[in-house]
């Protein structure tokens, strides 16, 4: 079996940008919630994304946003490894983004897109 390897970098550039690579995780998430945008995209096992009362099976080619302060839990959903890369970007910094696009800041707890196309 493979260990679980992780790799962490934070942005130079933009003061509270992080990105982390989780690859061969078989680690449980109990409920936690991020101070920051946490932006998911998963690359290998199944993991199911719980929030609220919603249950989401994220698979390989899943983009998953969560805002700040949703608490959520994050379960392997099989036997298989999870890996995935996870943007994490100040509120403040989407925020003014979303602003500079003319458009207005709306609030949904979690996005997510299922497609594979997108890796």
């Amino acid at each position: 079996m493979k260990r679980t390897e992780i790799k962490l970098w934070q942005s130079n550039a933009i003061s509270g940008v992080d990105l982390s690579k989780v690859s061969q995780s078989y680690h449980r998430f109990p409920k936690h919630f991020h101070d920051t945008y946490a932006v998911h995209l998963h690359e290998s096992g199944t993991m199911i994304f719980a929030y609220g009362r919603e249950e989401v099976a994220l698979r390989p080619g899943s983009i998953n946003l969560i805002h700040p302060g949703v608490v959520h839990s994050c379960l392997p959903g099989n036997e298989q490894p999870l890996s995935y890369r996870c943007l994490f970007l100040p509120g403040k910094f989407m925020d003014d983004y979303v602003i500079s696009l003319g458009k207005r800041a709306s609030y949904l707890a979690h996005v997510s897109l299922q497609d594979s196309e997108y890796f």
